[in-house]
């Protein structure tokens, strides 16, 4: 067994994989969230497409992030303007969640940022990306497999477009 990382598949997943999210904190500090904040904030637009009532649950179901951490993006994102929290007309004791036109628009650029970045990064692949997504979908937990977080919305879907 050798100690050397650099013969370590998982190192080499490793070393991307910080690297990429770096490249994402980058971008997404300009627009003024953290990663945290991207995802769930995407996750209350993209709910609210598909016509769904938007809570703390569903929203911390869907992106696959504990309660307590999507509770802490959420107070940021109220903080920021970007969500508003409403009274639940079915439960006086919940509340729903609505992404603020301003949240609608960071997540639109955040999005927009994402695939700028994907592209950058992994344009020395060319042709090998497709190779590499194989590959890695084969890794993929069968969960995440079948529902992508948010963020990796299927080409051509546009989580700010109503589909109700």
């Amino acid at each position: 067994m050798s100690l050397d990382p650099r013969s370590s598949t998982g190192f080499h997943l490793w070393a991307v994989a910080r690297a990429w999210q770096q490249l994402r904190q980058q971008s997404l500090r300009a627009l003024g969230i953290t990663h945290s904040e991207f995802v769930t904030l995407v996750g209350v637009v993209w709910l609210e497409a598909q016509g769904q009532a938007v809570n703390q649950q569903s929203v911390s179901d869907y992106v696959g992030i504990d309660k307590g951490s999507i509770s802490l993006s959420l107070n940021s994102l109220d903080r920021k303007g970007m969500i508003e929290r409403r009274p639940d007309p079915s439960d006086r004791r919940a509340r729903r969640l609505a992404a603020t036109p301003q949240g609608r628009a960071i997540a639109r650029r955040s999005i927009d940022e994402a695939l700028t970045d994907n592209a950058s990064f992994f344009a020395g692949l060319d042709e090998q990306e497709a190779t590499l997504n194989q590959l890695l979908r084969r890794l993929e937990p069968a969960d995440i497999a079948a529902n992508p977080p948010t963020g990796a919305h299927p080409e051509g879907e546009d989580p700010d477009h109503d589909r109700t």
